[in-house]
């Protein structure tokens, strides 16, 4: 068996541990974290509200990425805001 390796890995406010058998997947992951970030960022430099809606957010952006979308759908349902789903999404 294979031995897990582990690595804390932060990036501005995302917070992580990485779990992984290679050292490429830790790379994969830390890759994809910066990925989704930059979107979720670059979305919100152009609809600042978006952050600090505390309620369900209405999306009226077609060019909205797929983080932005699983955000607010995922947390509609519950009646808050999307940022509440910002952990799971960049998790996901």
């Amino acid at each position: 068996m294979s031995e897990i390796l582990r690595d804390h890995y932060q990036l501005k406010e995302t917070v992580v541990t990485i779990l992984a058998r290679k050292a490429e997947e830790i790379d994969a992951a830390k890759r994809a974290i910066k990925k989704q970030r930059a979107y979720l960022e670059d979305f919100i430099r152009r609809d600042p509200f978006f952050q600090i809606t505390l309620e369900p957010y209405d999306l009226n952006d077609v060019r909205a990425p797929l983080i932005v979308r699983q955000m607010i759908e995922s947390s509609a349902p519950f009646g808050v805001g999307p940022m509440a789903a910002v952990a799971g999404a960049i998790a996901g």
